[in-house]
């Protein structure tokens, strides 16, 4: 008897809460600057001095929203990491 009255009241906020939207949660996020890559390399590799701000400040200017740290994750997934240093021809 107190197995089926728990299972109705989860069922109850099963039903009011998915439909509110809030049971749905995590799963796979697009990345939003996989369809740039073509020109963060293009501007990347003639100018191997760019940071990571002027970077997201010229994606942005394009429209692209996203964080610091979303560029910098890019760069370093894609293998297009560099640092600066008085060594690097």
């Amino acid at each position: 008897m107190q197995a089926d009255a728990i299972e109705n009241l989860f069922a109850h906020f099963d039903k009011h809460l998915s439909n509110a939207g809030y049971l749905a949660m995590g799963g796979h996020r697009k990345r939003v600057l996989e369809p740039h890559r073509a020109l963060i390399v293009e501007r990347i590799n003639p100018a191997p001095h760019l940071t990571l701000h002027g970077l997201k400040a010229e994606l942005a200017a394009r429209g692209v929203k996203m964080s610091h740290g979303t560029v910098w994750q890019f760069l370093r997934r894609e293998g297009l990491r560099f640092k600066k240093n008085a060594v690097r021809p």
